[in-house]
C-alpha cells in the first residue's frame, strides 16, 4: 500500500480548527503525510507571531514558525508531502503584480527545508526544490491532464512534474453536475481512451503527487452561477467533493478507474486526499477527527476495491 496522506484543509476550516489539532487527528487516524495548505499555514504563523510578540511578515518569524510546524509533524509520526498552493503565479504582464508573485514565491520557497519538505504545488491559472504543476478543471488555458503534461514536457526540467488529481480530471473529462445523469455525453468511452493514454504516457518519476477525491451526484442538478466570472465547475468543486467511495453521501465518480490508471504508470509515491466541502465549516471540535476517520476509510476502501476488481463505472 502506498503512503496515505490528506490535505490539512480537508480536516476542517482553519478559523475553527487549529493546525495542531489537524496534525494529531491525521496521525491518530493512520495517515502518514499531510499537505500543508496555505490557509492553515498563515493561521498558524499569525498565532505564533502573536505569542512571541513578533512581526509575522518578517522572514525570521516565518522560518521559526515553519521549524515548529516541522517538529510538530515529525513528533506526530507524519511528514509534509507538500506546501500548497502558490496561487495566481502565472501570466502577469503588469510588472508590479509580477514582482509581487515572485515575492510570494520566495516567501514560500524559504520555508520548504524548515517544513522538512521539498515540494511546492503550483496550480494552473521560483523554482522550488521540486514543483508539482496541476491543471484545475476550470483552468482557462490548462484544464486537463494532457494539457498539464504538455506544459511539463515543454518545460523539460527534472524538478518540474505533474500533480494528478482525480477530481479535477474526472470533473473536466467525465462529470457534469448540471445534468440529471451527472455525466457528459459519451463520457465513458472518451474517459476510457484518456485513461489508457495516461497510463502509457506519463513516466512514473514525473508524477510528484497524486491527489484523490470523489464528488457528490447533484440531485437536482446544480444551477449555473449567476456571476459570469465564476467558472461553472468551481462551486461544485468547492462545496461538494467527498472522500473516495462515500456512496452513502452521493459519491459517484469513477475514482477506482482513474486510480488504476495512475497505478499502471508505476507511480509509488503519496496518495493524498484533497477534499473541499461545506462540512469543513462546522465548528464542532469533533469535525477534525470525523473527517480524518472518513478520509482514511475512503482510501482503504479504494485500495480494497482496486485489489478485488470492484465493478467498473465505465
Amino acid at each position: 500500500m502506498p503512503l496515505l496522506g490528506i490535505a490539512s484543509l480537508s480536516l476542517g476550516d482553519c478559523h475553527s480548527h487549529s493546525l495542531q489539532a489537524k496534525i494529531q487527528a491525521a496521525s491518530s487516524a493512520g495517515f502518514s503525510s499531510i499537505e500543508l495548505f496555505d490557509n492553515d499555514w498563515f493561521a498558524f504563523l499569525k498565532s505564533y507571531a502573536h505569542s512571541k510578540g513578533q512581526d509575522e511578515d518578517e522572514d525570521s518569524t516565518a522560518i521559526a514558525a515553519a521549524q515548529e510546524v516541522g517538529s510538530l509533524v515529525a513528533q506526530a509520526g507524519l511528514k509534509i508531502s507538500c506546501l500548497q498552493p502558490l496561487r495566481d503565479f502565472e501570466g502577469w504582464m503588469d510588472s508590479e503584480k509580477k514582482k509581487d508573485a515572485y515575492e510570494r514565491a520566495r516567501k514560500f520557497y524559504i520555508l520548504l527545508p524548515h517544513l522538512r519538505t521539498d515540494l511546492l504545488l503550483v496550480p494552473s491559472n521560483t523554482s522550488p526544490l521540486r514543483l508539482a504543476y496541476e491543471g484545475l478543471s476550470w483552468g482557462t488555458r490548462v484544464s486537463t491532464w494532457k494539457q498539464t503534461w504538455d506544459v511539463i514536457r515543454m518545460t523539460n526540467r527534472d524538478n518540474v512534474g505533474i500533480c494528478l488529481d482525480s477530481f479535477n480530471s474526472l470533473a473536466r473529462e467525465w462529470a457534469d453536475p448540471y445534468s440529471i445523469s451527472g455525466k457528459q455525453e459519451k463520457a465513458d468511452e472518451s474517459l476510457r481512451a484518456s485513461l489508457r493514454e495516461l497510463s502509457r504516457t506519463i513516466p512514473k518519476e514525473k508524477i510528484f503527487i497524486y491527489q484523490v477525491a470523489d464528488a457528490k451526484l447533484m440531485s437536482p442538478p446544480l444551477l449555473p452561477p449567476e456571476d459570469p466570472s465564476i467558472p461553472p465547475l468551481r462551486p461544485w468543486s468547492r462545496s461538494h467533493r467527498l472522500f473516495p467511495l462515500e456512496t452513502d453521501l452521493g459519491a459517484y465518480l469513477p475514482v477506482i478507474e482513474f486510480s488504476k490508471a495512475v497505478k499502471e504508470t508505476g507511480y509509488d509515491g503519496d496518495w493524498s486526499l484533497e477534499v473541499f466541502n461545506d462540512s469543513l465549516l462546522r465548528v464542532e471540535k469533533e469535525t477534525v477527527s470525523q473527517h480524518a476517520s472518513r478520509g482514511i476509510k475512503g482510501l482503504r476502501d479504494l485500495f480494497l476495491q482496486m485489489e478485488e476488481g470492484g465493478q467498473s463505472k465505465l
